[in-house]
């Protein structure tokens, strides 16, 4: 069966269906086309197909983000070049003898997102140390005024999967909340205690689709190994059902500008403002 046939293929046919109705006035076959580029990425492990979530993320609900879908499906589309280019220049293999598991981990930006969402949070550990020089991250971003660098991608088709700034749409209660809304397990060690608000005036092109995060197969599972995992989007949390999940999650590149950093008080039961940008006092 063809890679990208929309048609013949009940499930990819029901996504191009399913992006068609999201874009309204502003489809056009290269959007479609942007799209079936990374297709296969919304249909997570267990079959389910999460291409409808896209509604959500880019807010198609208004002119805006209908505009902000079509841009960023495109600009895949023509990063690319056209559906051929893309198979025959970024092959993947499986376990090839000389190879070994080649995968390709196609990136869809979204582009206007100071339209769709004016701020975003990213929540951490309140332990947490900075990469860059080994200091408590609550110091590095009061001194800094800015999130910890993690290089931003080459180009919008990837061979390994990069680091990422996991960033909401939302901000929570508490961080008992925030890990109950984004399915943070306990086994991830991160208290959910420091959160900063991030204006998103400056991210244009920095801000993407979010990938599963996993990177290693369970110990059960090591001898099935096809050489990489979690080849699917991550844009609503709901793959641990002992949570609720439901938050919408994006994944931000680069030393994204901190508006606001946040600590949790325990005893208090309230978040408190430990740092803020001089210009916003």
């Amino acid at each position: 069966m063809d890679a990208f046939d929309f048609v013949n293929d009940p499930i990819t046919a029901a996504q191009a269906d399913t992006v068609r109705n999201l874009l309204g006035e502003q489809w056009s076959e290269r959007a479609r086309d942007g799209f079936l580029v990374t297709s296969g990425r919304f249909v997570d492990e267990m079959g389910n197909d999460r291409t409808a979530e896209l509604a959500a993320l880019y807010k198609t609900h208004l002119p805006s983000g209908r505009l902000a879908l079509r841009r960023s499906l495109e600009t895949l589309l023509e990063f690319v070049g056209s559906l051929r280019q893309f198979e025959a220049n970024y092959p993947v293999y499986i376990n090839d003898p000389q190879r070994g598991s080649v995968p390709a981990f196609p990136q869809l930006p979204i582009l206007g997102i100071a339209e769709i969402a004016p701020r975003l949070y990213r929540v951490m550990d309140s332990k947490s140390i900075a990469h860059e020089t080994g200091e408590l991250l609550l110091d590095f971003i009061s001194r800094e005024g800015r999130l910890p660098h993690l290089p931003p991608p080459r180009g919008l088709v990837l061979r390994v999967k990069p680091r990422i700034h996991w960033c909401s749409y939302e901000r929570y209660k508490s961080p008992a909340a925030t890990a109950a809304a984004l399915q943070i397990l306990p086994e991830y060690r991160n208290d959910c205690g420091l959160r900063a608000t991030l204006p998103t005036a400056e991210l244009e092109g920095l801000v993407f689709v979010a990938f599963n995060g996993d990177t290693k197969y369970p110990e059960h599972e090591l001898g099935e190994s096809m050489g990489f995992v979690g080849y699917y989007v991550e844009m609503k949390t709901q793959d641990h059902p002992d949570l609720p999940g439901g938050g919408l999650q994006v994944g931000v590149f680069g030393s994204p500008k901190v508006g606001e950093l946040e600590a949790w008080l325990e005893a208090e039961r309230r978040w408190s403002t430990i740092w803020r940008e001089p210009t916003l006092t």
